[in-house]
């Protein structure tokens, strides 16, 4: 299981990494920024592989966000920027792959789903190794932190 890492650092890697996109300088300009904050329960049945907290940096509107946590942070050293795979009125759907290595050194990738109702009520994550049969998810909120 990665090691955790304290959410302001979490915060402050997505928010630095989205300021130095050069894309994202023109957006910020014309837009906020909103930072999001998801914790989800932890399940011993995910074996460590789904993240308690997630932190997101997304413009509103945008195509794509700057998502960081633990399990991301251990694997590829930082953020990762992200599709939005669906979006309605009610929720917003990402999607991204993390790509793991097993202890032995063979190539498991995760492809991970966050979907977040944008009233912050509810929020569920899942992971699917690739190559394996296993899936992890958990169920949480994401909150608005920073407007």
């Amino acid at each position: 299981m990665p090691a955790l890492v304290p959410v302001a650092a979490l915060r402050a890697a997505c928010l630095a990494l989205v300021l130095a996109l050069p894309h994202a300088g023109a957006a910020i300009a014309k837009t906020s920024l909103e930072i999001y904050e998801c914790s989800f329960a932890k399940r011993t049945s995910n074996k460590g592989w789904v993240p308690l907290i997630v932190v997101l940096a997304r413009a509103p509107g945008a195509d794509s966000a700057t998502i960081n946590d633990p399990i991301m942070q251990h694997f590829t050293g930082g953020p990762m920027d992200v599709r939005v795979h669906e979006e309605t009125d009610a929720r917003v759907v990402y999607r991204w792959r993390v790509p793991v290595k097993t202890q032995t050194g063979q190539s498991a990738p995760i492809d991970y789903r966050l979907s977040s109702r944008k009233d912050g009520l509810t929020a569920k994550i899942t992971g699917l190794p690739s190559g394996y049969d296993d899936s992890f998810s958990s169920d949480g909120t994401c909150k608005r932190t920073i407007k």
